[in-house]
């Protein structure tokens, strides 16, 4: 079971699992996300782009910074899982032309 808990913390699935990896990223890394967009010092035209964007808890942080009118939020990762569920909290800032995310294959690296 914690092999199985490990690859979705890795790569999250919706499955039991994934739904878990999920809430230990929401919790854990919530305030970790916000800092990080505090630290970017953002401004609110910039174009943003955050690899590997999960639930989107960073996207929504980010997002708030980015209020000019040129400002872009750009987004990729490589779990189709992470991917359906950012998508969908960012559903009406994606239709707005505001947020654009990837879903790519090809993030990964190799491991030793």
């Amino acid at each position: 079971m914690l092999g199985l808990f490990g690859q979705q913390l890795a790569r999250p699935t919706q499955s039991l699992s994934g739904w878990l990896a999920t809430k230990f990223f929401r919790y854990h890394n919530r305030l970790l996300e916000e800092n990080a967009v505090k630290l970017s010092d953002l401004q609110p035209d910039e174009t943003v782009l955050e690899i590997g964007h999960g639930p989107g808890l960073g996207l929504q942080h980010a997002l708030h910074r980015l209020n000019g009118p040129q400002g872009r939020l750009l987004g990729v990762d490589y779990s189709e899982y992470m991917h359906r569920m950012a998508s969908e909290l960012m559903k009406e800032q994606i239709s707005e032309g505001k947020v654009k995310l990837f879903l790519s294959k090809r993030c990964g690296y190799a491991h030793k």
